[in-house]
């Protein structure tokens, strides 16, 4: 059986300077990708801030629904006070 032999091609300094370039021109690329990111957190934190301010909005919404239904029980049971009061002055008046 013969032993096969491996072609391998010398690597020059030429071919690492040029992969080294490849690499630095890569990273370059990437880094001006990445100059927009601050930019894009400073938007997200700006839609967070909105997002929590309307979910404020909503409860107070919930609270002032809440409270609409107090004061109209309570403007309820007030005028059937009053009703009753106003049934038993005329119940005085005219049985008097």
């Amino acid at each position: 059986m013969a032993e096969a032999e491996l072609m391998v091609e010398p690597i020059t300094p030429q071919d690492i300077a040029d992969r080294l370039d490849r690499g630095d021109q890569r990273f370059k690329e990437i880094a001006e990708e990445l100059r927009c990111l601050p930019q894009m957190q400073a938007d997200m934190a700006a839609v967070r801030e909105i997002l929590e301010a309307l979910q404020g909005l909503k409860t107070l919404g919930r609270v002032i629904a809440g409270l609409s239904k107090v004061i109209a029980a309570v403007g309820l049971a007030v005028g059937m006070i009053v009703g009753v009061f106003k049934l038993a002055v005329i119940a005085v008046t005219k049985g008097g």
